[in-house]
Order: C-alpha cells, then structure tokens, then sequence
C-alpha cells in the first residue's frame, strides 16, 4: 500500500464533505421550517388584520350614520324654522311632504351606505382569507423545500462516498488483495 497518507487525507476529506453536506441538509431545512413558521405567522396577521380592518370600516359606518341622523335633524329643523318665519303652518301638508321627502333621501342614503358598508366588509373578508390561505400555501412549501434539501443532502453524501471510493481505487491506494 503506497502512500498511506493520500488514502488518510482522502478518507478525511470525505468524511468532511459528508458531515459538511449533513449539517447543510440540515441548516436548510431548518431554514425551511423557519420560513414556514413566519408564512403561518403571516396567514394569522392577514386574518386579524382583515379583523381590524372591517370593524373599523363598521365603526365609521356607525359614525356616518350617527351625523346623517343629525344633519337630517337639523336640515328639517331648519326647514321648519324658515316655513314658520315665513308664516306657513309648520303641521302643513305641504310642509309635512317636505319633511318626509327630506327623511325619505336620508333614510336612502343610510341603505346605500349600510349595502356598501357590507360590499366593502366583505371585500376585506375576502382578501383577508385569500392572503391566509397563501401564506399557508407558502409554509406547506417551505417545509417541502426544507424535506427535500434535506433529503438532497444524503444522496449528496452517498455521492461523496462512492466518488471518494471510485477516486481511491482508480489511484490505486488501496490494494485489496
């Protein structure tokens, strides 16, 4: 056996290259299992910022409403006040029409803004479930990315081996005999 110390560094440097392609296997999946962590972090955030985000547009709703009611209140007030200034009855029919017209387009502008409101919300369900359901999506291929480097790796080393002993045996280090 000639050379005993080409065959020590060829069987070091292949026992290196198989560790080394070990831990890689291993620090990718890792990494794969982190970003798979962080998609399904993001898939809970969307939810609860799809949450936030329709309770806060029924709660301007709400807001809207609650001055719709009062400018109405305050236009028919006014109305009121301008027809008895002028000295017409306020109980008139005419003025009675008026009014009810006036109650009649706030009363609608209410419903358009209630059905847009319930457009909108679900809108924001919608996108919220659909940026979810990605991010989960995302995390199923993160931990397959992370299964198959690892994978990867043992079939990298089973190369390194069988490289490493076709290269010993083409040299002729090591004679069997």
């Amino acid at each position: 056996m000639a050379f005993p110390w080409l065959l020590a560094l060829n069987v070091g440097s292949t026992a290196l290259q198989l560790f080394g392609g070990k831990e890689k296997g291993e620090a990718q999946q890792e990494t794969a299992e982190w970003n798979a962590a962080m998609a399904r972090y993001d898939a809970a955030q969307a939810k609860v910022k799809a949450q936030l985000d329709e309770a806060s547009l029924r709660r301007e709703g709400e807001i809207n409403e609650l001055l719709r009611r009062r400018e109405e209140k305050l236009e028919i007030g006014s109305f009121r006040a301008k027809a008895g200034a002028s000295g017409l009855a306020t109980d008139s029919i005419t003025n009675q029409a008026v009014i009810q017209d006036i109650m009649k387009r706030y009363e609608l502008e209410s419903e358009l803004e209630r059905r847009n409101i319930e457009w909108d919300a679900s809108v924001i369900r919608y996108q919220g479930e659909a940026e979810s359901q990605r991010s989960m999506l995302e995390s199923e291929l993160y931990k397959r990315e992370g299964k198959q480097a690892k994978r990867a790796s043992y079939f990298d080393m089973g190369t390194t081996v069988l490289s490493s002993a076709y290269n010993i045996g083409k040299s002729g280090l090591l004679k069997i005999k």
